[in-house]
Parts: C-alpha cells; sequence; structure tokens
C-alpha cells in the first residue's frame, strides 16, 4: 500500500502546533493577569455623587426640594398605573382613576418646567416624565389597551 502525503493534512498539522503556542501564550497572559489581579486591593474610596444639576456640594434649594417632591410623586403614580396595567384582573374602570391623577399631576408640573433654565438635567428629565404620562393619558383615552 503505497501512502500519498496530502497537502491538507500537512497543513492541519502545523495549524494545530500554531493553536498549542497560542493556548500556551494565553495561558501565560491568564496568569500574570491573574497574578498582578492578587496585588490590587480589593476595596478603595468610592467617588462621591454628584447632584443632579451637577454642582457637587451646592445645596438644594427648597424650590427644587419640591419639584424633586413632585416628581417623585408623578413617579409613583405612574409606577401604580404600570402595575395595574400588568395585572389582567385589574379592569380599565379600576385604573381610569390613576390614568387621571396622572394626568393632573403632569398638567400641574407644566409651570415647573418652565422654571428650570435650558440645559439643566433636571429640566430634560422632567420634560421626558411629563412626555411619558401625557402619551400614557392619550393612548388610555384614546381605546388602545382595549
Amino acid at each position: 500500500m503505497k501512502v500519498i502525503s496530502s497537502p491538507g493534512i500537512s497543513e492541519q498539522a502545523s495549524t494545530a502546533k500554531k493553536k498549542k503556542g497560542e493556548a500556551a501564550g494565553f495561558s501565560e497572559a491568564l496568569s500574570a493577569a491573574a497574578s498582578g489581579m492578587a496585588k490590587t486591593p480589593s476595596t478603595g474610596k468610592i467617588p462621591p455623587l454628584m447632584n443632579v444639576s451637577g454642582n457637587a456640594g451646592s445645596p438644594v434649594s427648597n424650590e427644587k426640594k419640591t419639584m424633586l417632591r413632585e416628581m417623585e410623586g408623578l413617579l409613583d403614580v405612574m409606577d401604580r398605573y404600570l402595575q395595574k396595567m400588568d395585572n389582567p384582573r385589574n379592569s380599565l374602570r379600576d385604573i381610569h382613576p390613576l390614568v387621571t391623577e396622572m394626568a393632573d399631576r403632569a398638567q400641574a408640573m407644566l409651570p415647573l418646567l418652565d422654571a428650570l433654565p435650558e440645559g439643566d438635567g433636571l429640566r430634560d428629565l422632567l420634560n421626558r416624565m411629563l412626555v411619558t404620562a401625557t402619551v400614557e393619558t392619550i393612548k388610555f383615552n384614546r381605546g388602545d389597551y382595549l
């Protein structure tokens, strides 16, 4: 029987040798990284957080505190709305008072939006909340969830 070497077989053998070399290089790199991680401390100080407006350490005014409370109230209503909409046992009549409250709160917060300066992060957040509340109110009243 005569054995003829095929070029494909010799290429596979050389590729396998290369992969073994790469695997050794990877295992060396992995062990070096693992030993480097062992030397670094596992705990450290966390940098202080900045408030919404980006001025670290500045006190929050009473107006902003009131605004934040109002925003939190709207978020609470929106969260209760989401929970009721998610539960199939609740009818739309059960959910309607929440939609009305959400629309009323959003309408009452419109002047707060105008009071904030352009470029303020709180203004952007409030705008997104008001848009979401208004869109959900429109969709509910239009009958999208029937």
